[in-house]
């Protein structure tokens, strides 16, 4: 689990020193408790806890102090890493913030590489296409031995319809890791969508053969393109796969 400054990102904290501070200084005497609004931990998750509820607005104050106590430290390297992994958490409660965080913390480390690949992948999912490349193209040209990147810069060419830049960047993916199975199940999705289906079927075989952690989506993906090559059966035997293992 990443941490920032070594804090746990679980919102759980705030949650029981609010119902103490709401309720009396039982448990707590009050000078302890102000301390501990004072605290990065505490301030920290609140501003998690804000932002998972969707209150942006306190969210934003919250978090603007915790980052007021990350600058004491006088690291900018760990001011930007606030700045995204909150960019980064912002994207994932679908938050308008996240870009802006990106923003800030690149405007602090041009040098960041997974800062780029970040706000490339919030780019992505808000279908802004261009510019998902352009940070993808940045985060690769500071750190090209990196194969997520190239994975992903992968799947914004084939949404843009450029079958051979995505199949020669799903290659540079598996080139530097070959056993990372999500970027032979992005190669697979490009020859499917080439029609090249022999190939895909050999890289979705080797998705699955991979995927020793058993992830369902896989089969899920794998039912898709026996669909689409109208093997319904086979189909049929990966979905109820991915429904046993989603079982457990």
């Amino acid at each position: 689990m990443m941490t920032i400054l070594g804090l746990p990102r679980s919102s759980n904290l705030v949650v029981s020193v609010t119902l103490l501070v709401v309720g009396t200084s039982t448990w707590f005497e009050l000078d302890q408790v102000r301390r501990l609004e004072q605290s990065a931990e505490f301030v920290f998750n609140r501003a998690r806890a804000y932002r998972a509820a969707h209150e942006d607005g306190k969210a934003r104050i919250a978090f603007e102090k915790y980052l007021a106590i990350v600058r004491t430290r006088g690291d900018n390297r760990l001011v930007a890493n606030a700045l995204a992994s909150e960019g980064r958490f912002a994207s994932m409660c679908n938050s308008p913030d996240a870009i802006q965080y990106f923003d800030r913390a690149l405007a602090l480390r041009p040098d960041y590489a997974h800062g780029y690949e970040d706000r490339a992948f919030c780019f992505y999912r808000q279908g802004q296409y261009k510019r998902a490349l352009a940070d993808f193209s940045s985060a690769i040209k500071l750190d090209p031995q990196i194969a997520e990147p190239y994975q992903y810069r992968s799947a914004v060419y084939l949404r843009m319809g450029d079958f051979d830049a995505a199949l020669a960047d799903a290659n540079s993916a598996i080139q530097i890791d070959p056993q990372n199975y999500w970027s032979v199940a992005a190669r697979a999705r490009v020859y499917a969508k080439m029609q090249k289906n022999d190939l895909a079927r050999t890289d979705w075989n080797n998705v699955i053969a991979l995927n020793l952690d058993h992830v369902p989506c896989f089969y899920e993906y794998r039912a898709e393109f026996f669909d689409s090559i109208n093997e319904s059966a086979l189909a049929r035997q990966d979905r109820a796969t991915a429904a046993a293992l989603q079982s457990k």
